[in-house]
């Protein structure tokens, strides 16, 4: 008797989905470089997963900077989307793939991320017929990532038990969100640097991923907390 399919599949969409590494340099430099602080690629990669709010107060107060951190995040969260509405989109190997895959098997799936929700719909909408349904973005949460709150929400949208659910990461907060809200929380490395964290599953490319591995993924424990 085969293994049961996953309830749900909620996805991190920088670095997991897409390759949008090179629009998010592209944004920072020109959003950061008009305030005459200069960003490194260093600090790009550094950032991957966290808060925009968050790298925004890193920024204005390393460069003294004389504008509030929201109205920073504001303005780099309006440009990276501005990008990512005229560039065609770099799908990461085998994320299309496992999406139309999951239509096929009628698993339901999610974006969960960090980005703002003027960047996350160009990809909802660009995805799959039938994939992403649920939509989870930085601006609809109070607390980011490695807080559960975002995996959480996709989950209950979604009407599936975290516990159900298999979680694609590829940065170090977004797999402890994932492990906090007690999903199968799957690491696909990508540009940061791969963390060793109790409960995660390594798996090297999204390409791996098929129906087997799905339901296999689905049966390993999850890690249980002492609370949410």
């Amino acid at each position: 008797m085969s293994l049961p399919l996953p309830g749900a599949l909620l996805f991190d969409m920088d670095g997991t989905l897409i390759d949008s590494d090179a629009w998010w340099f592209a944004a920072e430099s020109t959003v950061f470089g008009r305030l005459g602080f200069s960003w490194t690629p260093a600090e790009s990669t550094e950032w991957i997963g966290a808060s925009l709010l968050e790298c925004c107060e890193y920024v204005t107060a390393k460069g003294n900077l004389a504008i509030a951190p929201e109205a920073l995040r504001d303005e780099l969260a309006a440009t990276v989307a501005e990008i990512a509405a005229s560039s065609p989109i770099s799908w990461r190997p085998g994320a299309w793939q496992l999406l139309e895959l999951t239509a096929r098997l009628g698993i339901p799936s999610a974006l969960v991320s960090s980005s703002y929700g003027s960047f996350t719909r160009t990809i909802t909408h660009a995805a799959p017929a039938g994939t992403l349904t649920g939509r989870v973005s930085g601006d609809m949460v109070t607390r980011a990532k490695p807080d559960p709150e975002g995996y959480l929400l996709g989950a209950a949208m979604l009407g599936v038990e975290p516990e159900r659910c298999l979680t694609f990461e590829d940065s170090a907060p977004g797999m402890e969100a994932a492990i906090n809200a007690g999903t199968h929380a799957v690491y696909v490395p990508f540009s940061a640097e791969t963390p060793t964290i109790p409960g995660m599953t390594l798996v090297e490319s999204l390409e791996l991923v098929d129906e087997t591995m799905l339901r296999d993924l689905a049966a390993l424990p999850v890690l249980k907390l002492t609370a949410r």
